[in-house]
């Protein structure tokens, strides 16, 4: 979102009091210089004592600047979500993004973007392909030997237990197998971040 200082400090010409509006240029002057959530959080006050076009933006740009803040850098400036916390943050701050109507194709394609990050980071993805291949197969066989053994022998016990390890053994081998897709960009990126998310 690059904007000028002017541009980010604008005022809607229906602004009105003048020290509403300077306590909502100051919290958002904050939260653009290093304490986003403060600021936003008294942006928030603001918004729901008085929820004025102009606050409403002066918001947006605070949660634009919180997002920013929460995420972790790498020493390439990228910006990426690393922890549980920094998704479940940048999906609630865009939620209120988009909630808030503010009428600036820019913040809303920001906070459509911020919201498909975060969906993406909760998709599963498989890391270990091979391994688990093979591991399927095991825990197949090992599964349907005891459910064969019990069909041939007539015994109920035998099929039931082959049923149940199969079955444990087919879920421990996802779950060894796959990972939320923001914990292997994660683990990817590790080495390369320079700022940790607050």
């Amino acid at each position: 979102m690059g904007r000028s200082a002017e541009a980010l400090f604008a005022v809607d010409a229906e602004a009105g009091e003048e020290e509403l509006l300077e306590a909502a240029r100051g919290s958002l002057r904050a939260a653009l210089t290093g304490d986003a959530e403060t600021g936003a959080a008294e942006l928030r006050r603001l918004v729901a004592a008085d929820d004025r076009p102009s606050l409403r933006r002066h918001l947006a740009l605070a949660l634009v600047a919180r997002s920013a803040e929460v995420r972790s850098e790498t020493r390439t400036g990228e910006l990426v979500i690393v922890t549980p916390r920094q998704l479940a943050v940048c999906a609630e701050l865009a939620d209120d993004l988009l909630s808030l109507g503010v009428p600036d194709p820019e913040i809303t394609a920001f906070a459509a973007e911020l919201r498909d990050e975060a969906a993406a980071g909760l998709r599963w993805e498989w890391t270990r392909r091979g391994p688990a291949a093979a591991f399927g197969v095991a825990a197949t066989a090992l599964g349907a030997l005891p459910v064969v053994l019990g069909g041939l022998r007539g015994e109920p016990g035998w099929i039931a237990l082959g049923c149940a390890a199969g079955t444990v053994l087919l879920f421990l081998m996802v779950v060894a197998a796959r990972q939320q897709r923001w914990r292997v960009r994660a683990t990817a990126v590790a080495p390369l971040v320079s700022r940790p998310g607050r």
